[in-house]
C-alpha cells in the first residue's frame, strides 16, 4: 500500500509521515531527500523549480517508491507535490495509492516554518504557496491543527474508509 501525503510547506507532512511510521510500523519516505542538485541550487537562490525539473524529480521518486514497495508492506511518502500534473504522474504510476492532502492554519504554518530553521523560511513561503495548485477534490484531506490524538482520529476514519482494518488494533509495540 502507498499513502501519499502532500501539501504546502509547514503543514506537517514530514511530521505526520514519521508519526505514521512509528505508530503503525510503516516505512516513511520523505521525497525531499532526493531533490536534485539543480533543485537545491534553486532553493539556495530562492528561485522556483521549473516544471521540467519537477517532472524529472517525480520520475526518480517513482523509481524509489517502486523499490521501497518491494521491501515494505506499506510506504508513506511526504512531499509538497505542488502541481496537479505531478500528482497525476504519481497516480498513473500507482493507481491504488491513497492521496492525502494535509492542511493547517496559516498561523500554525508560519510558526512551524519559523521554528524549523531550514531552507523553507517564512519570507520565502509566499513564493512556494503561490505555485501550490489547489488540492485535488477527490483526494482525502487531513487537518493538522491539533495534537496527535486528533491525527489518530482522522487517520482511523481514513483507514476504516479505505478498509484497512488491520490498523485499528492499535500501535505496534
Amino acid at each position: 500500500m502507498l499513502i501519499i501525503l502532500y501539501g504546502a510547506p509547514g503543514v506537517g507532512k514530514s511530521y505526520i509521515c514519521q508519526w505514521l511510521a512509528k505508530r503503525y510500523a510503516l516505512y516513511c519516505y520523505d521525497a525531499d531527500i532526493h531533490l536534485t542538485q539543480q533543485m537545491r541550487q534553486c532553493i539556495n537562490n530562492r528561485q522556483p523549480f521549473s516544471q521540467t525539473m519537477r517532472d524529472a524529480f517525480f520520475t526518480q521518486v517513482i523509481r524509489h517508491i517502486q523499490r521501497y514497495l518491494k521491501q515494505y508492506h506499506t510506504v508513506v511518502m511526504a512531499q509538497a507535490i505542488s502541481q496537479k500534473k505531478n500528482r497525476e504522474q504519481l497516480r498513473r504510476a500507482f493507481p491504488d495509492a491513497r492521496f492525502v492532502h494535509i492542511n493547517t492554519s496559516a498561523q500554525l504554518q508560519l510558526e512551524r516554518l519559523e521554528s524549523r530553521g531550514d531552507w523553507v523560511t517564512a519570507d520565502w513561503v509566499d513564493k512556494l504557496i503561490a505555485v501550490q495548485e489547489p488540492a485535488n477534490i477527490e483526494h482525502d484531506h487531513i487537518s493538522n491543527n491539533h495534537d496527535t490524538s486528533h491525527l489518530e482520529q482522522q487517520f482511523s476514519q481514513l483507514f476504516k474508509q479505505w478498509d484497512c482494518l488491520q490498523y485499528q488494533a492499535g500501535s505496534v509495540k
